[in-house]
């Protein structure tokens, strides 16, 4: 089936994907006009409420599709728990503490969405998503270490950046991190699509032997190189598509946890929770992974519901060995005034069930949660429990201008499911900003230039390096200060203090200072290229679209172009008829697409989707089942 899911992360751009939608009484009917994402902002209101008490989720994940159900049975789980049929209880028991407040002279700065690992004897590892440069890069990944349990932090490090030129160029947010036989593997969310900015992402991951970097990235067949997602969304561009990943390792098994926001044919919205699976034991299990079935429907909801769901966010997911049961956190109603913690359990990791709000000692504007687990997301009898989330407070407006706080959470067991605490008021509590880092340390190193051009053979790379500090500050470098590796010789020419383009190319370059390092794009152009050039490739992004009858949403195709100075960009249907791409079934009886790029399923079968831009062209193949 097909694969998707969503970011509801990269805080570079504050937009909501939120719009109204027409409806097509045939799905396969040709809009006239593609539909545009809407900006504005169309969240429930503050005063709305509306929560069930009924034991079961109130949007079971199930009617997300109808006839489509995960493919993990309740009844295939290993051993039955003895808790089986008790539900847990979390409570937060004290407001705690700011892990970050951005300096008071910055209006943008933030670590929100943190991975937080417990790995013992007081040491704990987090890891955040942190603003990029706000133009060609929307969000950057700080790690933060602490040795005594959370009472006192290291510097932030930028440990994970975009790869220029590449799928994952333009953001790298929403972190979550897990270890397993030598390495940490941190799963994240990107996207290359230029035109609606931050939509269209996709999951990524990357591993490293220490929590710090350097940072390897799945490639699509192997590790390092130019980065291809572990989950490809292949919705529509205004859908926010997939991301926010969580990770649980069971015996040899992870379970993958991602968003999922996207349109169904009608462009009807859909927001839910997927469940993948990958054994582990394979080091190539990132192009092995299994679809298990969703494990919530989060699509927002309107009064008299048994639940209202407005702009629930992302999923972190923990596995509690003493009951034998998955606890998923995530927010409801994320940035009001009214806003909480929202929690689930399962006992199988597939299934889930909502349980509880989380208001008290929780400050109001919450978003983007994580939940302290061990190196694998498992918490064991005796483990601290702290929750993780960003925080705008009290009347605080100003986008990206968020705190990042850590608290700690008590679990306990109960006979039914206790919804006692939901009519509780969270913290209406204002941000306090912080001081200059005193000493100031470096962060982060980087150049002016993130893709450099210059003509083959007789042009020079004009690049400007300098490393960031902790008060934002740039120092900016020689060249004989900083150390080169990884790239191609004969395309970038280090000779005599100068960056000298080689031979017509494209090389990526590994820089380094001090312990700092960035992976940069050189670009060497044949004569007479100017800009991004023409269009010299067209080509898919996958091998193969597979598309279910029975799946609720829509696949579309999304090509990729190169132009003459090696630059790839992925164009939107939007953009069709100004380019002069056309799209077409070859076999109709099985599949047709719309003048959107949509591919509406007819039948079973297989059918070749060919994309023409004058004379390039690819073609590629579409499997639909029932």
């Amino acid at each position: 089936m097909a694969v998707f899911s969503m970011l509801s992360g990269c805080a570079g751009f504050p937009v909501d994907p939120r719009r109204e939608a027409a409806v097509y009484e045939d799905a396969a009917q040709m809009p006239e006009e593609i539909p545009q994402p809407d900006k504005e902002n169309t969240k429930a209101s503050e005063d709305q409420t509306g929560n069930g008490s009924s034991d079961d989720d109130g949007q079971n994940a199930e009617e997300v599709s109808g006839e489509v159900s995960g493919e993990v049975s309740e009844e295939e789980s290993s051993e039955e728990s003895p808790f089986k049929d008790m539900h847990l209880k979390l409570t937060v028991t004290d407001p705690g503490y700011d892990v970050y407040s951005p300096p008071s002279w910055l209006s943008h700065d933030y670590k929100y969405g943190p991975s937080i690992i417990n790995r013992g004897g007081g040491c704990i590892d987090a890891w955040f998503a942190s603003p990029g440069n706000s133009s060609t890069e929307y969000d950057h990944i700080t790690y933060m270490h602490s040795a005594d349990g959370g009472e006192s932090w290291s510097g932030s490090k930028v440990v994970l950046c975009p790869t220029p030129d590449s799928m994952d160029r333009l953001s790298v947010c929403d972190p979550d991190v897990f270890y397993y036989d030598g390495y940490y593997y941190m799963g994240y969310t990107s996207t290359v699509n230029e035109v609606f900015k931050g939509f269209a992402n996709s999951v990524f991951i990357a591993r490293s032997e220490k929590p710090d970097g350097p940072f390897e990235k799945w490639n699509g067949k192997g590790w390092g190189g130019n980065p291809y997602p572990l989950i490809y969304y292949d919705g529509p561009s205004i859908g926010w598509g997939a991301g926010e990943p969580s990770f649980v390792v069971k015996d040899d098994t992870v379970y993958i946890y991602t968003t999922m926001d996207t349109y169904k044919t009608d462009y009807t919205h859909i927001k839910t929770t997927e469940v993948r699976c990958a054994v582990l034991s394979d080091e190539l299990w990132p192009g092995r992974i299994d679809f298990a079935g969703f494990a919530v429907d989060r699509t927002d909801t309107g009064e008299g519901s048994e639940y209202v769901y407005s702009d629930s966010d992302s999923w972190d997911v923990v596995y509690l060995e003493e009951y034998g049961k998955f606890l998923a956190i995530c927010t409801n109603r994320r940035f009001n005034s009214d806003s909480c913690l929202l929690y689930y359990e399962s006992d199988d990791g597939v299934h889930f069930t909502r349980l509880s709000e989380l208001s008290e000692n929780v400050i109001c504007g919450c978003h983007n949660s994580g939940i302290m687990g061990d190196e694998q997301a498992h918490i064991k009898k005796g483990d601290p429990v702290l929750v993780g989330y960003a925080y705008s407070g009290s009347g605080n407006r100003d986008w990206g201008a968020w705190l990042t706080r850590f608290a700690p959470v008590s679990i306990e067991i109960t006979d039914g499911i206790d919804r006692s605490g939901e009519g509780a008021e969270n913290l209406k509590q204002s941000i306090s900003y912080g001081r200059a880092a005193e000493p100031a340390y470096p962060v982060l190193l980087s150049s002016g230039t993130l893709i450099n051009t210059a003509t083959s053979e007789t042009g020079s790379f004009y690049t400007e390096f300098y490393w960031m500090d902790s008060n934002h500050k740039r120092h900016y470098l020689k060249l004989s200060d900083i150390t080169f590796s990884g790239y191609d010789e004969e395309v970038l020419v280090i000779k005599d203090g100068k960056l000298m383009a080689g031979k017509p190319g494209e090389t990526s370059a590994t820089v380094e200072y001090e312990g700092l390092s960035r992976e940069l794009a050189f670009c060497s152009l044949k004569e007479g290229v100017s800009g991004r050039g023409e269009v010299v490739e067209i080509y898919s992004p996958v091998e193969e679209y597979g598309i279910a009858l029975s799946q609720p949403y829509c696949v579309a195709i999304r090509p990729f172009v190169r132009y003459a100075n090696y630059e790839i960009k992925e164009i939107e249907a939007e953009q069709f008829k100004r380019l002069g791409i056309e799209v077409r079934s070859e076999n109709e009886d099985v599949c047709v697409v719309r003048n959107d790029a949509v591919i509406v399923p007819i039948a079973e079968g297989t059918a070749d989707i060919t994309v023409t831009l004058g004379e390039l062209s690819y073609t590629v193949k579409v499997t639909v089942t029932g």
